[in-house]
This record gives C-alpha cells, sequence and structure tokens, in this order.
C-alpha cells in the first residue's frame, strides 16, 4: 500500500510539472503600445519572450503604412508572419475586441485563421453568444471572455452557460482587483474555462508593479492554476512604470514558477 500511495503520489506530481512546464508566457502587446509592433517583437526576441497577444491598431512599423489587426491586408499579414519567424516569436491571441454583427465578427475570425491564432480575446454580447460558439467550431479558434469595467464574473457566468467549451474565460485579474472582487475565488468558479489570463500584481494605488511586489496573490493564482492543471498561456500586460524594465521582472519571475513551481 505504502508502495502504491508513493506511486500515486510521484505520477500526480510528474503531471503537475508536465502541465506547468508546457506554459507559455506571453506578452500583450498593449504594454508597449506607445512603440511599434516591429519593435514589440523585437523586445520579446531579446528578452526571452517567445509568444505574443496583439490588440487592434497598434502601429506596426518597418515599412508598413497600416496598424494591427484584422483590418490588415493579406499580403501585411504574410510579411508580418515572416518578421515574426525571423525573431522567433509566435502570435497566441488577438484581442480585446468587440463587433456588431456577423459580418464583422467573420473578418475578425478571418484574421485569426489566416494568422494561425489560438483564441480571440473579446467582450461579446449576450445576444451574439450563439452566433460565435457556431463561429468557433466553424473556424476552429476559440474565444475567451475578457473584462474591462464589465462583464462581472456574474455576468460572464450567464456568457458562457449553454455554451461549448471552445468559448471560455480569459481574464484579466487586475481589473478584478480593482473592482473587488476575489482573484482565487473568481477563477475557481471558472476552472475547466480558462483559455488565458492576463496576469497582474497592483500595490495600492492600484498601479501595475513586478509579480510579487503588490498585494495581488500573484504566487497563490499560479499554484492553483497548476493545481487545476492549467494548459492556457500566462500573457503578461503591464501598463504603468519603466515597462522594458519590470516587464523583465515579470518573466523572470513567471520561469522560475515554472521551473520550481515555487515564488
Amino acid at each position: 500500500m505504502r508502495k502504491l500511495m508513493a506511486v500515486l503520489v510521484l505520477a500526480a506530481t510528474v503531471t503537475a510539472e508536465a502541465g506547468r512546464k508546457d506554459w507559455k508566457i506571453g506578452l500583450q502587446c498593449w504594454t508597449f503600445n506607445g512603440k511599434s509592433l516591429v519593435s514589440t517583437i523585437d523586445y520579446c526576441a531579446q528578452n526571452g519572450i517567445q509568444h505574443l497577444e496583439i490588440y487592434p491598431g497598434q502601429k506596426i512599423g518597418e515599412g508598413f503604412a497600416g496598424k494591427s489587426g484584422h483590418t490588415m491586408s493579406v499580403e501585411e499579414c504574410g510579411k508580418l508572419q515572416a518578421i515574426l519567424k525571423q525573431k522567433g516569436v509566435s502570435l497566441l491571441s488577438y484581442g480585446v475586441v468587440r463587433a456588431g454583427n456577423e459580418k464583422e465578427w467573420r473578418e475578425i475570425f478571418d484574421f485569426a485563421k489566416r494568422m494561425g491564432l489560438q483564441t480571440i480575446i473579446a467582450e461579446p454580447g449576450q445576444n451574439q453568444m450563439e452566433m460565435l460558439d457556431k463561429l468557433t467550431e466553424e473556424y476552429g479558434v476559440k474565444v475567451g471572455i475578457h473584462n474591462h469595467g464589465e462583464p462581472t464574473p456574474d455576468q460572464v457566468a450567464k456568457l458562457l452557460a449553454g455554451r461549448s467549451s471552445r468559448i471560455g474565460i480569459a481574464p484579466d485579474n487586475g481589473h478584478w482587483s480593482r473592482r473587488g472582487f476575489d482573484n482565487l475565488e473568481s477563477l475557481k468558479r471558472f476552472e475547466g474555462r480558462i483559455l488565458s489570463i492576463h496576469l497582474k500584481d497592483l500595490n495600492a494605488a492600484k498601479r501595475d508593479v513586478p509579480y510579487g511586489a503588490g498585494t495581488v496573490p500573484v504566487a497563490g493564482i499560479l499554484a492553483y492554476l497548476d493545481q487545476a492543471d492549467y494548459k492556457g498561456p500566462i500573457i503578461i500586460e503591464y501598463e504603468s512604470g519603466n515597462q522594458e524594465a519590470e516587464v523583465r521582472k515579470c518573466t523572470g519571475y513567471l520561469k522560475a514558477f515554472i521551473e520550481t513551481g515555487k515564488r
């Protein structure tokens, strides 16, 4: 019996570590919204961040006339993919987006499919959920429900009710903290439906600080995600201070947790 218990404990430990070590560290490009997308890609390549979440409206730079997003031409998408491949950086997701009708949503899904994205990060209306569920099946691209001021966790639960697992939650825990929602309890409500997370730590003034330096239980959030066998990316979005230096600290924190399971 002791041998059996030891084997089971070891198996559980190995499984958890395997899941955690598959986590992808990504950067939401809004972090560097005052810079070009190409310079953001360069920063990631130079600082060990292999994945990006892009948003609509960032200046692309390096010979591109337009801005990032689903209005990019097929030619521009191909050119951007070549730059990403050269730099060793991949795109995971796109958002945060909204759209008024199916035609506009299809333009977003077309872009996501063309760029090989896993997830669209969105803030849709309740009356769009059935249509989005069908589009996720048609395109093979998931939708993660995001939160700024809204939707609240209760509102997200209503949006997800009756929907397939192709639609889940992609929360910003910093916005939850600013609204007074408990980070861990809010995540636990959606266990198995968490597709991505914008991970933040905040100081007493509710401004972003490097992980572990603020009031948010970042270590507890990561430990919970590990225990819950979370398989999605951890997206760094940093909106105050010295972004370049402090994002490096956040990246180091995440890499240390992924390697050891402790912070």
